[in-house]
């Protein structure tokens, strides 16, 4: 230790204080608004939403057509990726309301959503549980997985669906 010299505390001045506060806060704040992981989330049910409206459309466009909802009745609660799921994808696609590529380019999303049939095929439902807190206060999230409005609860789990009706 040098003899010659003292020990000085340093200490900051009241306005870098301030200023250093204020861009803790800043900071904070910023994450909150920024949040990464409910970002993803949002983004995650954005891109579902999507495959559910390019599903919904080819359906509704295709039962003008044929006057008919040209999916498979009485399906309950089928999730896309399956064999059922993969069938009535399959089936838009092959009267051309679905690209070729819609399943290779969405199939990591298939899992997440539910088909329901009526089984006079006069009603379907295409549903998805959101994850985001932006959707799960969507007006569309009211439903169970079949596509029955339930209302929204926190006993419940609540689904966004896309309801089709055949019209009388």
């Amino acid at each position: 230790m040098n003899r010659g010299s003292k020990n000085k505390l340093a200490v900051a001045s009241p306005g870098t204080v301030i200023t250093i506060s204020f861009f803790m806060l800043l900071a904070v704040i910023l994450f909150v608004l920024l949040d990464p992981s409910e970002q993803a989330k949002k983004g995650s049910d954005q891109l579902i939403t999507n495959i559910s409206t390019e599903i919904y459309s080819a359906t509704v466009r295709a039962t003008v057509v044929k006057l008919e909802i040209p999916l498979k009745a009485g399906l309950t609660s089928v999730l896309l990726n399956s064999k059922e799921g993969l069938e009535a994808i399959n089936t838009l696609i092959g009267i051309g309301e679905l690209k070729k590529s819609f399943i290779k380019n969405s199939m990591n999303q298939l899992s997440k959503i539910y088909l329901t049939t009526a089984s006079d095929q006069s009603s379907y439902a295409i549903c998805f549980k959101p994850e985001s807190k932006n959707f799960k206060k969507n007006s569309n999230n009211m439903y169970d997985q079949f596509g029955e409005k339930t209302g929204c609860n926190k006993s419940k789990e609540c689904y966004y669906c896309l309801n089709g009706k055949m019209k009388n």
